[in-house]
């Protein structure tokens, strides 16, 4: 990596896969116990967000393949801040979370104004995610080995899988 850190990062060499894996990042929540937009945040003097750090772990285990869930506010600054450090050959698709997104028979109360968490943001990236993807929040680091634990899993099974840390760890 460059000693500029307004600089992309240099990678030295792509990683082949023989099964490619996708990194789903859940980003869009509403920040409301932080004030603000944490998914956004940068971290100290990097100018750098915790998300950058994930991605750039995917994406020296071998993914090629990102899929951001966002809130529709949210993609000008992603567009501008944080998808110009990623390297050039990552594919970045955007999905906007909506409310009303949801499977067939299921209803929102009216009085829902948000939407909903975890499993609601996964299935907004349905249409994205054809090959085993990972998955991870914005707003928290789960540093290189996660990731390439995973991705290594996905090259021999297409089972789910989790990366566990002890308690006293996290």
């Amino acid at each position: 990596m460059s000693n500029n850190e307004n600089e992309k990062p240099q990678i030295d060499a792509a990683v082949a896969l023989k099964q490619p894996v996708s990194l789903l990042v859940l980003a869009g929540g509403m920040g409301s116990r932080f004030g603000g937009d944490k998914q956004l945040a940068t971290l100290g003097t990097t100018e750098r967000t915790l998300l950058h750090f994930s991605v750039l772990d995917a994406y020296r285990a071998g993914v090629r393949h990102l899929v951001l869930v966002v809130r529709e506010g949210l993609v000008p600054a992603f567009a501008a801040d944080v998808l110009p450090h990623f390297p050039q050959d990552l594919v970045v698709q955007f999905v906007i979370q909506r409310l009303r997104d949801l499977p067939d028979g299921t209803a929102v109360p009216e009085t829902r104004q948000k939407p909903w968490g975890t499993a609601h943001a996964v299935w907004a990236a349905r249409q994205q995610l054809s090959q085993p993807f990972i998955v991870i929040n914005a707003d928290d680091y789960y540093g290189a080995q996660a990731m390439q634990l995973l991705v290594q899993h996905f090259q021999h099974s297409t089972d789910w899988a989790m990366v566990a840390y002890p308690l006293q760890a996290t």
